[in-house]
């Protein structure tokens, strides 16, 4: 253990150091970050949403490179094919919905569509952490990342009964001691 002034605690043999630390908070003070790294591939998975970008190749009896951003209403704008909504879809699936709405107008034509930027996400974390507040964060954020940029729980706080809420309820209970 350590002492106020950082040193460890003296012992002789036989005594029991009593300034026990709590285990998992010392995750948090680590220098470093724990951000997902922004060159990362998305699964196919990864819901789509707003603010995301998509780089589209088009090849064959239509020519074309695109890089379209979903906008607030879930759609992008194809020239040549207009708007397809992509509300809620997975990569797989919305790769699936562009490949079909492109063959609705053309056919012998090649497709690949690859994720561009991906967007940010914003997120409140409140109680028991050392910087509560608003965090924008990326969209292939975890729990574990907004914990960790507020600074992890204080020492009144916990890791074992970490709760994640949408729209104010309830969608899961974690307990980072699985994690550790």
């Amino acid at each position: 253990g350590e002492g106020r002034d950082g040193l460890p605690h003296k012992t002789s043999v036989g005594e029991v150091d009593l300034k026990l630390k709590r285990f998992g908070y010392d995750f948090f003070r680590q220098p470093g970050s724990f951000q997902p790294d922004p060159a990362a591939l998305v699964g196919p998975d990864y819901v789509v949403g707003p603010g995301d970008t998509f780089k589209i190749d088009i090849w064959g009896s239509i020519e074309g490179s695109h890089l379209v951003t979903l906008d607030r209403n879930g759609e992008i704008a194809l020239p040549k094919v207009g708007v397809i909504n992509l509300w809620g879809q997975t990569f797989a699936q919305a790769q699936e919905t562009i490949r079909r709405q492109v063959g609705k107008y053309f056919s012998n034509f090649e497709i690949n569509v690859t994720m561009g930027g991906l967007r940010s996400i914003q997120v409140y974390l409140v109680g028991e952490v050392q910087t509560p507040g608003s965090y924008t964060l990326s969209s292939l954020s975890t729990v574990l990342t907004a914990l960790s940029a507020a600074g992890g729980p204080t020492i009144g706080g916990s890791l074992r009964a970490v709760q994640l809420l949408r729209q104010g309820k309830p969608v899961a209970d974690i307990d980072f001691y699985d994690f550790f």
